[in-house]
């Protein structure tokens, strides 16, 4: 088995790689250019085929793939675990692969929304496997009560601190590239409220849901940086968005 490291300017910043007995790769780490805080994680068959793809990261949490080998390389199973940021529940998921790379079971001990042990088999591994039957450990039954998941809500500020009129463009992150921004003028020395969402369990940051923009002047210079958050007892939390003279 082989494991290399290493860097590319064009595509890849980082990788990982590991190798089969006949030299094809077995299992591929990566972290992407300008964007190092983010990657994937690959497995494939002797010949080539991709049996394993799950997203790694270190931000909002983390989520991370540990591979383990059979003597020729070949992967025999992949163990995913996540844990969101702020949030109560998490994912243990590990996929059991046969040498020739088919999969053989999965076993999930992650929590649902409420805190529940489940188990269940994923079906995007499932179309190339039919000819091994798939194995589900089900879990001991035990009594249970079950508890309503809890409501967050987190409000957002603008703060104008700049000495002048801006405008400003408020967007999703993941908005359609089609879709237009939201527009307004916050005037001088002005608060606005940029709006609120609600969320269950967890509160999740807007800059990691928004892109907030100013305008800027043709001399002037400007940033913008949050504030620590606000909490408002246990279920509400306001962030402030400061933008200042550099």
């Amino acid at each position: 088995m082989f494991i290399g490291l290493g860097f590319s300017q064009k595509k890849d910043t980082s990788f990982i790689i590991t190798k089969h007995a006949n030299g094809k790769i077995a299992t591929k780490k990566v972290k992407l250019t300008n964007d190092i805080i983010r990657g994937y994680a690959k497995a494939f068959d002797k010949t080539g085929k991709v049996i394993y793809n799950e997203e790694i990261r270190n931000y909002a949490g983390h989520s991370s793939v540990d591979f383990y080998f059979y003597a020729n390389g070949a992967v025999e199973k992949a163990h995913y675990g996540a844990h969101p940021d702020g949030g109560i529940q998490w994912s243990d998921i590990t996929h059991y692969f046969d040498e020739n790379g088919h999969l053989l079971r999965i076993e999930d001990n992650s929590s649902d929304e409420f805190g529940h042990y489940r188990v269940h088999v994923d079906p995007r591994y499932l179309a190339d496997t039919i000819r091994q039957p798939v194995k589900v450990i089900q879990p001991e039954k035990k009594q249970e009560v079950i508890a309503c998941a809890e409501i967050y809500q987190t409000e957002f500020y603008l703060i104008n601190a700049t000495g002048k009129k801006r405008t400003y463009s408020l967007r999703l992150i993941n908005a359609h590239k089609d879709s237009l921004p939201q527009t307004g003028i916050i005037f001088k020395s002005d608060t606005i409220k940029m709006g609120n969402y609600i969320e269950a369990q967890l509160f999740t940051h807007p800059k990691d849901r928004y892109k907030i923009e100013l305008v800027n002047g043709k001399k002037d210079k400007f940033q913008l940086f949050w504030e620590e958050p606000k909490q408002e007892g246990k279920n509400m939390r306001r962030y402030f968005l400061i933008a200042a003279m550099r």
